[in-house]
């Protein structure tokens, strides 16, 4: 079994002229909401954390997993659901629980291919994917996962599928 928490990065700054999208940071809302999804992700016991090199992403995986080491990825921004699901499939299978740090459309598109359903991300949200497979390069999109439960600021939601 695999399990991957996918998490789209807190809330931005808006596009300024003059600013490229990729150095956006975090607004103070979205450093207060990845702490409230912190504390919810505190026990989970994720073995290696990803994240998108995007300030934005990269400063939620920070507070998000505080005290691990985060490995940046350039590929994951801004990424596409393929992109992710392809990076996914390319982990190495010592590890059993990774987490990803990204950005919309791509984390949705994503969720989908794994679960075969729509799942809103909002900015700070995390989706618990499980998959009942023996390595990554499995979790091709064809053999479902299990949506587990979503966290959010608000606290954790279970899925509607029975996870």
């Amino acid at each position: 079994m695999k399990r991957i928490l996918l998490c789209r990065h807190a809330k931005a700054e808006n596009a300024r002229p003059g600013v490229d999208d990729r150095e956006r940071v975090l607004e103070d809302r979205g450093v207060q909401d990845a702490v409230r999804v912190a504390a919810l992700l505190a026990e989970e016991p994720v073995e290696r954390v990803y994240a998108s090199s995007a300030p934005r992403a990269a400063e939620t995986a920070r507070l998000l997993f505080p005290g691990r080491e985060v490995e940046y990825v350039d590929a994951l921004y801004p990424g596409s659901g393929e992109g992710y699901l392809r990076f996914i499939r390319g982990l190495p299978d010592e590890y059993g629980y990774v987490a990803l740090v990204g950005h919309n459309p791509a984390m949705e598109e994503c969720v989908r291919f794994l679960v075969g359903r729509e799942v809103v991300l909002k900015t700070s949200w995390c989706a618990l994917v499980v998959c009942e497979v023996e390595g990554w390069r499995e979790c091709d999109g064809k053999r479902k996962g299990r949506l587990a439960w979503v966290a959010m600021p608000e606290g954790l939601r279970g899925s509607s599928d029975g996870g």
